[in-house]
């Protein structure tokens, strides 16, 4: 991976009221707003259309978990301006937009802005490297989903963990930590990748709960679900293992340990610790773009980055390889028309020869 040049000059630490901007009006971008924007007075959001609406009229509106819903009011701008200087943009859009976003914000403010990146997978990496000096890169340990234009619910103020993919910005990263934590949790780990990749099997519930429609329709199977997803994550643990990709474990998240548990355990343990875990997820994120109509979803940010590991070190993932290839082909039709459990789970053993 190349890394733009980095200036000696250049400071590796965020002042204590930073001049911030968000860039994406989705769930992630929208939860950080919210909490962040009660501590960082002028906090700039950057969005469109109705969302560019709603927020300069009312701000964003937000709800954790059963907690009652909140308002903090942002400042609200619909084109990048490069006359108004900012300490760190926060990139809160999808990897597939990643390309174009980043882009334009060096357009504006140069290439040696401070970004943060906060998309799953690795891909994010290697676009903002390649422009920016001082790229930094978050990972999401919550599960939200954008109810309107302007308003987020998140099962919790869940967990932020930052690094960098140059080893030099690491104390940037525990500096920008440490500006954002009274709002959120939050920190900064130097096995940034080992992160990256720990999120990415947890992802892998993503296009499985997505192909059911969890959250748009009632699950009629939840034990064929749970084999699914289970099945799907211990296939991507045993890759990871393989890669030799060390855990990094995330607040709120079930650690390595317990996923295992979850298949080998006797039947009535597997059920207890899937039901626990599965009520956290709303809808997914990859559901939501499907249940929105988007072109596009993050299938190969996450499945297919996972496969690509596992060939690339000889390991056999059936059951991944053949949700991934269904999915590939539910995705691509229009309108998208979820499965029953056991339609996936017959449709997934037929191909994975079980």
């Amino acid at each position: 991976m190349g890394f733009a040049p980095s200036m000696s000059d250049q400071p590796l630490t965020l002042p204590e009221s930073p001049r911030a901007l968000i860039v994406g009006a989705g769930s992630v971008g929208l939860s950080l707003a919210a909490w962040l924007a009660p501590r960082w007075r002028g906090l700039t959001v950057l969005a469109r259309g109705a969302s560019a609406d709603v927020l300069a009229e009312r701000g964003v509106r937000s709800r954790t978990g059963d907690g009652p819903e909140e308002a903090a009011p942002v400042r609200v701008v619909r084109q990048p301006d490069p006359a108004t200087p900012f300490d760190l943009v926060l990139i809160c859009v999808k990897t597939f937009h990643l390309a174009g976003i980043a882009d334009m914000v060096r357009e504006a403010w140069g290439p040696d802005v401070i970004v943060l990146g906060v998309q799953n997978g690795l891909e994010n990496q290697a676009i903002l490297s390649a422009r920016f000096s001082r790229p930094l890169f978050g990972i999401a340990g919550w599960n939200a989903r954008r109810t309107a234009p302007g308003e987020v619910e998140a099962e919790r103020r869940g967990e932020l963990v930052l690094g960098a993919a140059d080893p030099a910005l690491y104390p940037l990263a525990v500096s920008v930590a440490a500006r954002m934590a009274p709002a959120l949790p939050v920190r900064a780990v130097e096995r940034f990748t080992d992160a990256a990749w720990s999120k990415v099997v947890i992802n892998l519930i993503n296009a499985t709960t997505a192909l059911v429609g969890l959250g748009q329709r009632e699950i009629e199977d939840r034990e064929a679900l749970r084999q699914l997803v289970v099945g799907g994550i211990n296939e991507g643990l045993a890759v990871l293992r393989a890669a030799g990709v060390r855990e990094v474990r995330f607040q709120g998240i079930p650690p390595w340990w317990l996923l295992r548990l979850g298949e080998v355990a006797p039947t009535w343990i597997a059920r207890r610790i899937f039901e626990r875990n599965i009520r956290k997820v709303f809808i997914s994120s990859m559901g939501q773009d499907l249940a929105a109509g988007a072109e596009a979803t993050e299938l190969e940010t996450i499945n297919g980055a996972l496969l690509g590991l596992a060939e690339a070190h000889g390991v056999e993932a059936p059951m991944l390889s053949a949700i991934t290839a269904i999915a590939r082909e539910r995705f691509a039709a229009r309108p998208f028309q979820p499965m029953t459990e056991a339609a996936l789970r017959a449709a997934v053993r037929a191909r994975a020869g079980r």
